[in-house]
This record gives C-alpha cells, sequence and structure tokens, in this order.
C-alpha cells in the first residue's frame, strides 16, 4: 500500500478499505467536480477520506463521520501518518444525531454515503439538504455484494440499499 496505516484487529484488511480502483475513482471525482468540501458518512479506518484529500485543492476540507470511537482513534493516527490531518474534519458520533448539525459547514460540494447500509435510505434526504445545488452525492455499494439485487435480499444492508434504489428511483430531482 502507498498509505502508512494503523489497522484494526477486528476486521482483514480487505474489509477495512476500498479496492484501489474505488479509491481512485473517488479521487477522480474530487478533482472533476473541483470539490472544495466534501462530506464522507463512514470514516472506518479512514482510507478513502484519506484518498479524497490528497485530491482536495488546497484550502479544501473533507467532513468525515464516523460512529465508532474504536475507529475514529484509528482515523486520527492514519489521518496523521498520512499528512492529511489538517484537511479533515473527523466527528465520532452518528451520523443521525450530527448531519442536522452540519448546516453551518453546508455546503457541500460532494457527499459519499458509506455508513450503515441498512440506513442509506434514510441518510440520503438528511445529506441531500447539505449539499450544494449541482453537487453530487456518491453512495457507495448500492448493490450490497448483489444482494440488493435479489427479489428478496437476505441481510440487512442488503434490504436498505434496496429500500434506498426504491426510493431515489421515485424521485425525480435526481438521474
Amino acid at each position: 500500500s502507498e498509505l502508512s496505516l494503523e489497522l484494526t484487529p477486528l476486521h482483514r484488511i480487505e474489509e477495512m478499505a476500498s479496492a484501489p480502483l474505488n479509491l481512485r475513482f473517488l479521487q477522480l471525482l474530487v478533482m472533476m467536480t473541483g470539490a472544495r468540501r466534501v462530506l464522507e458518512i463512514g470514516s472506518f479506518i479512514g482510507v478513502s477520506a484519506i484518498y479524497m484529500a490528497k485530491a482536495l485543492p488546497e484550502d479544501g476540507r473533507l467532513v468525515t463521520i464516523e460512529k465508532f470511537d474504536h475507529f475514529a482513534a484509528i482515523c486520527r493516527q492514519n489521518f496523521a501518518a498520512n499528512g492529511v490531518s489538517d484537511r479533515i474534519d473527523l466527528i465520532e458520533g452518528d451520523a443521525f444525531e450530527v448531519l442536522d448539525g452540519l448546516t453551518e459547514q453546508a455546503p457541500f460540494d460532494l457527499a459519499v454515503i458509506d455508513g450503515d447500509k441498512g440506513r442509506y435510505d434514510s441518510y440520503f434526504p438528511m445529506v441531500d439538504k447539505l449539499v450544494r445545488p449541482g453537487g453530487l452525492v456518491y453512495v457507495d455499494d448500492v448493490f450490497f455484494h448483489g444482494d440488493a439485487l435479489n427479489q428478496n435480499p437476505t441481510t440487512e444492508k442488503g434490504r436498505g440499499v434496496e429500500r434506498f434504489l426504491d426510493s431515489l428511483g421515485k424521485r425525480q430531482d435526481y438521474v
């Protein structure tokens, strides 16, 4: 890996970091949109936040939300070890309790939803209010390993993603 990472014994590295192609894609989204303000829900150990922060302009900021203090502590170490602490604001807490308090930091140019997949349909309307008109909302793992495409998803995460996709399909303001 090109990053210096503190890991957790709770998960394998393959579970903690997105695939290199996905990480580069997030960087590309930051650069292509000209994003200066990025919001991320679900930091985990901070890998995607690091990649996006490295793609931000010098005056850019990334706000990332992590629910679990164990992972937030690892994030802080990883942000410092990779020289991006000055571009990232890590907020510890449940996104549902944190998002309403971010109105002063809005609007965001880009939002990345990668938290609790079972609650994507609830996150989306809250995030939508924080993104500028013409901004981009990127929702990770929208098929949740194919489970969301099953006639009857077998996991709560798959069912949550299916609910999100159904609700988004009914909206006229997103393409």
